[in-house]
């Protein structure tokens, strides 16, 4: 039997939250992207990789190792609001795609790597308690663990709860989550599944004992999240409405910083849950500013080229059905005060280079595709796509804030007239 050890690295808060350039006033002052999009070093296969078990497992400590570093960010920076809001949703993400990865890797050793496993996974995808009854043998007397798992299935079926916007029915039932206690309750969890799969322990033995009694006083019967009636060092789940994402944009954002900032100081390797954190934070962050620019330019939508958004802008992960849209409604912006259209097609050019790249949102997340085609991520410049995602993501901002600057602006020049007139 092995520990596996996550290094302990402390971030500042001012390492993540830099602020952005209040100077920007238009889209043509946002630093060049030409030629530092193309992060993909070639296309090349990788040979002699076929124990598929291992590949699964390997990315599930990846993950789960991601979800420690930004827990421990986050009971670092607790007193911050916008820390415990917004980076626990990258936080229980990330554990819970782990506990769907490792469930995979045991289905796969136990299937002795037979690509036929493909079925399984299609068939149930994120379905964690499918995932864990389809494997041959269990932990013994553990009913816990059994009930967790289905908690989870019930909960989070699809893994979307904390990708995408929470609807009105789960933020009425969950105002607050305490969810530090919820990461402790998924942390032993994953430990009970890579020991007895694997004979790794994720929890050390002299710690083990303090992690059950954990699991008593806040899981009894499984519970999967854990409520809080304040929100006072806890998550607060408050949106503007059901499409409301800014939390999820910045949460997913910071996770990838703190994960490049474990990268570049050498303290682990933790190249795919970074770039699928700041993957997501983008494709997010177009459909946020898609919703928002349609509500400026509704009066706009009979000229040619304007049309109500498509349900599919919302419903895939292919940027290039989210930014056929974004792009007219950020051109119509671009035309409207003069902007240099190049910068336009700076944009387009890296968001569609990242399109080809992973066009379903599972390079970064799997290690291989629904074929079991192994993803080629030994041939990625992981700085150069850093700093690409980053810029995207934060050029996005921006240009928002030039938006909602702008109809301030004219807000306050109605008001202005309206009480010069009266």
């Amino acid at each position: 039997m092995s520990f596996i050890k996550t290094p302990k690295f402390k971030i500042d808060y001012l390492d993540v939250n830099d602020h952005l350039n209040d100077e920007v006033k238009s889209v043509t002052d946002f630093p060049k992207l030409k030629d530092k999009y193309e992060f993909l070093i070639d296309n090349k296969l990788p040979k002699n990789r076929t124990n598929f078990a291992d590949e699964y497992k390997k990315l599930s400590y990846e993950f789960y190792h991601a979800s420690i570093h930004i827990l421990r960010y986050v009971l670092d920076h607790r007193d911050y609001n916008d820390v415990i809001d917004f980076c626990s949703i990258p936080m229980m993400f990330n554990i819970r795609h782990a506990i769907e990865l490792i469930l995979k890797a045991a289905i796969l050793k136990q299937r002795n790597n037979k690509k036929n496993t493909q079925e399984i996974f299609h068939n149930n995808a994120h379905n964690i308690s499918n995932l864990y009854n389809i494997l041959n043998t269990k932990p013994n007397n553990n009913s816990w663990l059994d009930k967790y798992l289905i908690n989870i299935t019930q909960e989070d079926p699809s893994e979307n709860l904390f990708r995408y916007s929470m609807n009105n029915n789960f933020r009425s039932e969950y105002t607050f989550i305490n969810s530090i206690q919820t990461m402790l309750v998924s942390i032993y969890a994953y430990n009970c599944l890579t020991e007895f799969y694997f004979g790794d322990h994720v929890i050390s033995e002299k710690d083990i004992d303090k992690f059950k009694e954990n699991v008593v006083k806040y899981s009894p019967n499984g519970e999967y999240l854990i409520k809080e009636n304040h929100g006072f060092g806890h998550m607060y789940t408050w949106q503007t409405d059901e499409q409301d994402l800014y939390k999820q944009v910045v949460g997913f954002r910071d996770a990838g910083k703190i994960l490049f900032l474990c990268i570049s100081n050498k303290i682990q390797v933790l190249d795919l849950p970074m770039l699928y954190s700041l993957r997501h934070s983008l494709e997010i962050s177009l459909k946020s500013i898609i919703t928002m620019l349609h509500r400026y330019i509704k009066d706009h939508l009979k000229k040619p080229g304007f049309r109500d958004i498509p349900d599919k802008a919302y419903a895939t992960h292919d940027f290039k059905e989210i930014w056929e849209y974004g792009k007219r409604i950020m051109a119509f912006f671009v035309t409207e005060n003069n902007w240099d259209p190049k910068k336009l097609e700076e944009i387009d050019a890296a968001i569609m280079y990242i399109r080809n790249v992973d066009k379903k949102a599972g390079y970064f997340r799997y290690p291989t595709d629904k074929s079991f085609i192994y993803n080629h991520h030994n041939n990625i410049d992981y700085e150069k796509a850093y700093n690409t995602f980053i810029e995207l993501i934060e050029l996005m901002e921006n240009f928002r804030y030039i938006i909602e600057d702008m109809n301030d602006s004219v807000n306050e020049m109605l008001y202005m007239e309206y009480n010069d007139y009266e």
